[in-house]
């Protein structure tokens, strides 16, 4: 994913020379060539350009790993010995899960975040997370969002909102 990164990157800076180049106002497909320019400028394309608070919008699908099956089962059955209702994340993660394209694979359950889905970013926690608020449920996602320094994201780059 580093190199679509990469590729994305590029095609703005390119983009930004092409808009801003004398006399280009006058080709036809200037309003696209605008467009798209300012598509990408309003683009974080590294994760550590976000900024806490601030609501960013997902270019793709993204599917997310959140639990084993068993784990998922146990946390959600207000029969287990554990379940703690008042405890956010217990009580809120089925009705989350379902209403967001809950799937199964490998074992775990997750979920997906369609194309367009907004969320605010919610930092880092400094064990290799950073926090999504997605309809005001925090979901913990381990590893990169965004392709950083050669590993690899889950999208290419987030768009402002």
């Amino acid at each position: 994913m580093d190199l679509l990164n990469e590729d994305f990157l590029q095609l703005y800076t390119k983009l930004y020379m092409c808009a801003n180049s004398e006399g280009v106002e006058q080709l036809d497909v200037y309003p696209q060539i605008q467009f798209l320019y300012d598509y990408f400028d309003n683009c974080v394309f590294k994760e550590k350009h976000l900024e806490k608070g601030k609501t960013y919008i997902l270019p793709i699908d993204v599917e997310i790993d959140l639990f084993e099956i068993p784990d998922y089962e146990e946390f959600t059955d207000p029969n287990y010995e554990f379940y703690e209702p008042l405890y956010t994340r217990i009580s809120d993660m089925a009705p989350f899960v379902e209403s967001h394209n809950k799937h199964i694979h490998d074992e775990w359950v997750g979920v997906t975040l369609n194309k367009g889905t907004r969320f605010i970013f919610d930092g880092e926690d400094g064990h290799g997370s950073i926090t999504l608020l997605v309809d005001g449920y925090p979901l913990d996602l381990y590893g990169y969002l965004i392709s950083e320094d050669g590993d690899e994201g889950l999208v290419p780059y987030v768009i402002k909102a």
